[in-house]
């Protein structure tokens, strides 16, 4: 069985695949999900979309014994090659959140989560393209020590 963690990076990969024009969305982000990906990524693969988690905090909810609450920062970035237009990438942006909007729980898979901040980086150095990037602090429960799924 997975881990939660990655259960839950599992789940919004998952839903930031569905973010293309044939599922109603303004752009085609979801076209390209790396999974996994170092950050030197090509040119050639844009646009593309990568799940980005970092470490998370833990904390012993010590009104319930034997349950772990954990809080994990994750940015979710889009690369959009061949533009360098701001509305482009507020349009990566709204689709994300909209994306993660259609199943906040991750199927009951954690508490929330929650937009924190956003950015659109516009590069020029001879490089047509926009990040949007957009963060969010997910916050989920195990069991004391488990290294399997807990309920939420």
């Amino acid at each position: 069985m997975a881990n939660q963690q990655q259960t839950i990076i599992d789940a919004i990969n998952t839903r930031i695949e569905t973010i293309t024009t044939d599922n109603g969305y303004v752009t085609n982000i979801g076209e390209n999900v790396l999974v996994d990906e170092a950050a030197d990524i090509s040119d050639e693969e844009s646009p593309y979309t990568r799940v980005v988690d970092f470490e998370d905090e833990c904390g012993i909810n010590t009104s319930v014994d034997g349950i772990f609450l954990y809080e994990l920062p994750i940015a979710i970035e889009a690369y959009i090659t061949g533009t360098t237009s701001p509305k482009t990438g507020r349009e990566a942006v709204f689709d994300i959140l909209e994306a993660v909007g259609q199943d906040p729980r991750c199927s009951n898979s954690i508490a929330y989560i929650k937009p924190v901040s956003q950015s659109i980086e516009v590069e020029h150095a001879g490089k047509k393209a926009v990040k949007a990037t957009v963060w969010f602090k997910i916050k989920y429960q195990t069991v004391a020590y488990a290294r399997t799924q807990g309920e939420n």
